[in-house]
């Protein structure tokens, strides 16, 4: 019974997001510039997340803030099993600002051995399968394919960045504003990322990197086992980028609407 109201509750989100973004474009601007953001919860801690409608796809308007807590491999007092979440510099406050930072197979709910397995079928996801992940119930990572949609309908490589990074945060290192101009409601934010550096007098230690400068955000897609798709912006261009990343990095997470 639970299973189906959550997933009723999630199909009328569905309508929701649609109804909400059919306004007529009679000019140049792009159609989700007249769309309003609407929120739903997450019911897993009732945490509150903005969604926009871009395209034919529903997105998350901020990154996801759902805390997983580090994990050790069994008998191990080092994190290094590669499982978990941080916040950027381990402040709670840049975790409201920007979401939490999460390892890849955490993003995608797999065990720890998935991190370099590329034919453990218990890793595998098949081509065209929603990976729900880390994400709340009726939303799931997206993948390469999903997030190269959203990059061509915000205006293509060259300027999707632009056109989805908030209008604050971004600037470049000379004093030049490069703030996006956030015409799509995506809002993406330069929270940077981060990885594990070992433990220093019985603490873990991460490095953190890139606060202000750049945005990375993973995707469900692998690419050689111990690689993952990752999509990227920065703060002194107008790009939106995807790349391969190892998956010891931690970035962050934005849902997409099954």
């Amino acid at each position: 019974m639970m299973k189906k109201t959550i997933l009723a509750a999630f199909a009328a989100l569905a309508l929701l997001a649609c109804s909400g973004s059919s306004n007529s474009n009679t000019d140049d601007e792009p159609v989700a510039t007249k769309a309003k953001k609407s929120t739903f919860t997450d019911e897993r801690d009732g945490k509150t997340y903005k969604y926009v409608k871009i395209g034919t796809q529903t997105w998350m308007a901020e990154n996801l803030n759902y805390a997983v807590p580090l994990a050790n491999e069994e008998g191990s007092t080092v994190i290094d099993a590669e499982v978990g979440s941080v916040c950027y510099d381990n402040k709670e406050d840049n975790c409201k600002k920007y979401g939490r930072l999460y390892y890849w197979v955490t993003a995608m709910g797999l065990p720890a051995d998935c991190k370099s397995q590329r034919y453990n079928t218990n890793c595998y996801t098949p081509k065209g399968t929603q990976r729900q992940g880390i994400c709340p119930a009726g939303w799931h990572l997206p993948t390469k394919e999903e997030l190269d949609k959203l990059t061509e309908v915000a205006g293509g490589k060259n300027l999707a960045g632009k056109y989805l990074k908030a209008t604050s945060s971004w600037e470049n290192y000379d004093g030049n504003t490069a703030n996006g101009e956030d015409k799509f409601g995506f809002s993406a934010l330069p929270g940077g990322n981060a990885d594990y550096e070992g433990e220093d007098e019985g603490k873990d230690f991460f490095g953190f990197w890139n606060l202000d400068s750049d945005g990375n955000w993973w995707s469900a897609s692998e690419n050689m086992g111990i690689y993952a798709y990752s999509w990227r912006m920065y703060n002194s261009a107008e790009v939106a980028n995807d790349g391969t990343q190892a998956k010891y990095y931690l970035f962050y997470v934005r849902c997409l609407l099954d």
